[in-house]
């Protein structure tokens, strides 16, 4: 069993494990806003101070990423109707 009171030895992790944790607890919530019992508590995660310190550990830009994550999800959850048909030239011929 490890022992709090004693360490033997400290070590650095890597960077790089903090950002899979990030990118899983990212994952994780977005998962979460598509699931009413999770909902709320993805919002609040995404609009709080947590994402912002996940998002600078990914080295994201914490404004723009929420900007693109809910505008994806707008598109996901209300789908734009397809552009009309665009009238083709008429060619000289």
């Amino acid at each position: 069993m490890f022992d709090l009171n004693t360490v033997h030895q400290r070590r650095r992790l890597p960077l790089e494990v903090f950002r899979c944790l990030a990118e899983s607890v990212v994952r994780q919530a977005v998962t979460d806003l598509h699931n009413d019992a999770f909902r709320d508590d993805a919002r609040r995660f995404f609009d709080g101070r947590s994402f912002d310190a996940y998002c600078e550990i990914l080295g994201w830009n914490a404004r723009r990423a929420r900007q693109n994550l809910y505008a994806r999800l707008d598109d996901l959850m209300y789908p734009r109707p397809p552009a009309p048909a665009q009238p083709q030239p008429l060619t000289a011929g």
